[in-house]
């Protein structure tokens, strides 16, 4: 089964990271057949050289990059990269996360077995910044039916473990131009075009939390999301009206709780 890695980047990332990045696909179990680079907007000149570095290296890997003009945000650029993909069978990974070496074996392996399914996630690992200290492990619902009760409020998926269709994921309209949630809001529409979803019990990546994420998970643009999806949910009767309300207060408060509260709440109480 021939797949291939889908990787948007923008310039406030850091090198190091994307090259721990890269190197956690290219030294695979099972290699993908190739890694799709989007440079959304203009690039450091530290990442371009990453990249350049990485294809020129001899590591049976077709590795191509396609620049942006502007910054358009992560959802966009995924919409672009998954219509650059060679193949049906998309993975996804954010530029700064970590597969685990057998990932991509435990996943084909999988699909193989079971090609009914349309996306494919599994479990996290969330680390600090410097990915030294263990923070939290995101465990997600396994089985589909599962899978749907927990999407009524709150994403099943965790974007960075995920395989996809791709000409499943272009029938439910693709990624939207969203720069918050994009993932949320593309697999609720996944869900209600009748798509098979499923979720492996095991950790699959390393993640980069720290501050930063419990940071962007607040002010105005994200409670506007927030307020975005639950109207989705409701006009798509995924959820009661009461439940709209219900979900739109309580994130809401969460967003503009002091950041320390947050990352408790979090941590403490949305992780297993």
């Amino acid at each position: 089964m021939k797949f291939s890695v889908l990787i948007p980047i923008y310039a406030g990332e850091k090198a190091k990271n994307l090259e721990e990045c890269l190197d956690s696909m290219i030294y695979q179990t099972k290699k993908p057949n190739e890694i799709v680079i989007i440079k959304d907007g203009v690039l450091t000149d530290s990442l371009n050289k990453v990249i350049e570095q990485k294809m020129k290296e001899d590591n049976q890997i077709e590795i191509r990059s396609y620049s942006l003009q502007e910054n358009v945000g992560v959802g966009m650029a995924s919409n672009i990269g998954t219509t650059l993909c060679n193949y049906n069978y998309i993975a996804r990974i954010d530029s700064d996360d970590i597969s685990l070496p057998n990932r991509f074996e435990k996943q084909i392996n999988y699909l193989e077995e079971n090609q009914e399914i349309d996306i494919l996630g599994g479990w996290i690992e969330e680390y600090d910044e410097n990915m030294e200290q263990l923070i939290a492990k995101r465990k997600v619902p396994i089985e589909e039916e599962n899978i749907k009760k927990v999407m009524k409020s709150r994403c099943a998926f965790n974007h960075s473990t995920v395989i996809y269709k791709k000409d499943k994921i272009i029938e439910a309209g693709n990624y939207s131009d969203k720069r918050i949630m994009e993932d949320y809001e593309l697999w609720i529409r996944c869900q209600k075009k009748g798509y098979k979803m499923h979720n492996l019990p095991i950790v699959l990546t390393k993640n980069r939390t720290g501050n930063a994420m419990y940071k962007k998970r607040s002010g105005i643009k994200y409670v506007k999301t927030i307020i975005e999806i639950q109207n989705q949910l409701y006009a798509l009767n995924m959820i009661s009206i009461f439940r709209k309300w219900y979900h739109i207060f309580i994130r809401s408060l969460v967003a503009i709780l002091p950041l320390t509260v947050r990352k408790f709440i979090y941590i403490k109480l949305l992780r297993k």
